[in-house]
């Protein structure tokens, strides 16, 4: 299940980017992807349009990974926002996120 979200207001951004060098140990360790036979609860797998590409891909291979392993798991999609702005409607009952947590 999809759910799509809008937020139409005019926003500026500006980013920098840092890379980090993970060994395959650490990668194996942190990586939740290599780990969904141990997933016991629902999933939930959110992410803005405004995000970066890699983001987005990032959010939709977890998410096709963990429905074809069998699990629980629900899509949430922010319109229109990005990375910083959709966390904040987690905390907000009214906010489109918020609401469906």
């Amino acid at each position: 299940m999809t759910s799509t979200f809008s937020n139409n207001s005019a926003r500026s951004s500006s980013s920098s980017i840092k890379a980090y060098a993970f060994t395959e140990a650490v990668e194996q360790a942190l990586s939740p992807q290599r780990h969904l036979d141990q997933l016991n609860a629902p999933v939930i797998v959110a992410y803005a349009t405004l995000e970066s590409p890699e983001f987005i891909r990032q959010s939709r291979e977890f998410a096709a990974a963990v429905q074809a392993n069998g699990k629980s798991i629900q899509v949430l999609v922010g319109e229109g926002y990005n990375h910083f702005e959709i966390i904040e409607t987690l905390g907000c009952p009214y906010g489109c996120w918020g609401a469906k947590c």
